[in-house]
């Protein structure tokens, strides 16, 4: 698939409203380097496959990049794409930074070009040497309201304030737009109509009847129905491509279109008994970008909020100091933090949500948990429940392309098992249900699968995950063995326990009847034939909700209860109102949607007041 990039970035005009621009007077110094002139052909290794570049060299200059194939994850690879190679061109340096958020990428095209380098007689070793300045400056802003977080909660936010009339900057600490939400599947649970918002309420309490850890405040959900319908509205006149599916109780689903990039890369995902699925948070992120953009929102990139502006108790703006951008002041009548979880901070989960502290997790990077360091610095406080947003099982926990997909890859025809070798849901449930069941409160939540050879030939790079282990990895285990008995062992659980697990369900397979759990019979294969084989499967979080205490307006309220006044936050920052004991999908983009439209529209009638 052919990139051509050039110095008309399509997405900083995306942000912008302009058109090609020069920069004639800043034309770097020749480079010292001799190339032999010619367009060189490299690549790298990326996220999900190589990324082909070819560059063109002068005798004395790269003068293009072009990226020729790629199979990175749409929505984020192209901040890379519309950015990098210009910034390589416009200083002759590989010492340019990468785009925050989208790190794996940028790394990829920077060893493409270093390998074209070399390969054209120059020295990638000095371009890496050789600095880029920063170009740091000092900045103030006037906006009525200032949105902290470009997720799809801040794009709602920001969408909604501005569709309001208040005049909205929107900051985002990385170099992509998206958050969590670009890779997510798009699907939500909605109320298109009045008529459908009390199903909404009703299906959602439903999805949550695993009340033991939570209770679900239904106030708070209340409002969030309420304002379904006009969430909807936004969404269809903002141009987001989707379809709304109507259960027979009246129930609504959200489902955004996925892209033709979204489905290349689903295209590329090994699943053993599902299919991967192509994901519509992509398109549906882009679409908002560009609505806000038409709607007068300022969108700046690469500025963390990292300071409140604080006066006589109400929040009147936003501090971002960093040292090559310089310190940035935000004024505003009214602040939105739509910054996302925090199950990238491991100190701060610790903290706050020791349960989940040491799990993998594919929720965006820049999720620190900034927003709530700010909240609790402005009087905010901590919702009780802090929990870790499920994904999926799979072996490998970095392999983030199949960890974000709604099905696990492992194959159906095995058996999931507690940590103590107990099976206890059926293998080819939904993910989301499934791991209420494999969760520790002292360790990680993980299970066991096992197999028989005839069911290993399907598990996808298998043998890979076995090498590994006999490597010795700190992550990746997977046995092999004769026996039940031996592999046991290697799995470190009781051999009565394993052989008594195996043997029940061989019967229930003989049976044709999950009696048990209630697997399809389709995948009902005996586990009868050694070699057995053992996996570790991690469960691949997509974050920690849970976050800070708001109302049902968006507002950050104190310990007693009462609002902050000018603070308003939106999405899983704030989440814990909504969910029990289990992070059920369908919902948690219906968070990030609703009550960044809910923070944004009470943020802007606060600040024009």
């Amino acid at each position: 698939m052919k990139k051509t990039v050039c110095l008309t970035l399509s997405l900083l005009m995306l942000l912008s409203g302009s058109g090609c621009t020069t920069k004639e007077e800043t034309k770097p110094e020749q480079s010292l380097e001799q190339y032999t002139p010619g367009t060189v052909t490299a690549s790298a290794q990326g996220m999900d496959g190589a990324v082909v570049v070819n560059v063109t060299f002068s005798e004395n200059e790269i003068t293009d990049i072009q990226i020729m194939e790629e199979n990175e994850t749409a929505g984020i690879c192209e901040w890379v794409y519309d950015t990098l190679p210009a910034q390589i061109i416009e200083h002759q340096s590989l010492a340019v930074d990468t785009v925050s958020g989208a790190t794996v990428t940028s790394n990829a095209v920077l060893n493409a070009v270093a390998e074209a380098v070399d390969q054209a007689g120059g020295s990638a070793s000095q371009l890496h040497q050789k600095e880029v300045e920063a170009d740091a400056a000092d900045g103030e802003y006037e906006s009525d309201v200032v949105v902290v977080g470009a997720g799809l909660s801040g794009l709602m936010a920001a969408l909604e304030a501005a569709s309001s009339g208040a005049k909205v900057t929107l900051i985002e600490k990385t170099g992509v737009i998206g958050g969590t939400s670009i890779t997510a599947s798009g699907i939500f649970a909605c109320a298109e109509t009045k008529e459908n918002i009390l199903p909404m309420f009703t299906t959602w309490m439903e999805k949550n009847v695993n009340s033991t850890r939570n209770q679900v405040d239904e106030a708070m959900l209340q409002a969030l129905c309420e304002a379904s319908p006009e969430v909807v509205a936004l969404m269809k006149d903002s141009g987001v491509d989707f379809e709304i599916k109507t259960s027979q109780t009246g129930s609504q689903t959200f489902f955004s279109t996925a892209s033709e990039a979204s489905l290349r890369n689903a295209s590329a995902i090994a699943m053993a008994s599902a299919e991967a699925t192509g994901k519509g948070g992509e398109n549906t992120i882009k679409v908002l970008t560009e609505a806000c953009r038409k709607a007068g929102v300022e969108i700046l990139l690469n500025t963390p909020a990292t300071e409140l502006i604080m006066e006589n108790g109400e929040v009147t703006g936003v501090i971002s100091k960093t040292e090559k951008s310089g310190n940035q002041t935000f004024h505003a009548s009214a602040v939105v933090l739509t910054t996302g979880d925090y199950a990238k901070n491991a100190e701060l989960t610790a903290k706050i949500n020791p349960r989940a502290a040491g799990e993998y997790s594919a929720t965006a990077v820049g999720n620190t948990g900034d927003g709530i360091t700010l909240a609790l610095s402005a009087g905010g406080v901590l919702d009780e429940f802090q929990e870790s947003m499920s994904g999926v099982f799979n072996a490998n926990p970095f392999d983030m392309p199949t960890i974000g997909q709604k099905a696990n890859s492992y194959p159906f025809e095995s058996i999931v098992l507690t940590m103590d070798g107990k099976r206890v849901f059926r293998e080819d449930g939904g993910s989301h249900q499934q791991m209420v069941h494999y969760i520790r409160d002292d360790a990680l939540d993980t299970a066991w699968c096992v197999m028989d050879q005839a069911i290993a030939d399907r598990f996808v790079r298998l043998d890979e995950y076995l090498q590994a282990t006999a490597e010795g990895s700190p992550v990746l285990r997977a046995y092999q063995a004769t026996t039940i008995e031996d592999l046991a062992k290697l799995m470190e659980v009781d051999s009565a326990v394993l052989q008594e697990t195996v043997s029940r369900y061989n019967t229930l397979c003989e049976q044709k009847n999950d009696e048990d759990c209630g697997k399809a019979v389709d995948y009902l294969s005996p586990i009868d034939e050694g070699p057995y084989y053992a996996v570790l499967l991690y469960d691949g979080t997509r974050g920690n909700y849970g976050g800070i205490v708001t109302s049902p307006m968006g507002e950050v309220v104190n310990a007693e209860g009462q609002a902050i006044a000018g603070l308003y936050a939106g999405g899983i920052v704030s989440s814990g109102a909504f969910f029990a004991d289990y992070y059920p999908g369908g919902e948690a983009l219906a968070v990030a949607s609703h009550m960044g439209f809910i923070a944004g529209k009470n943020a802007a009638m606060y600040a024009q007041k």
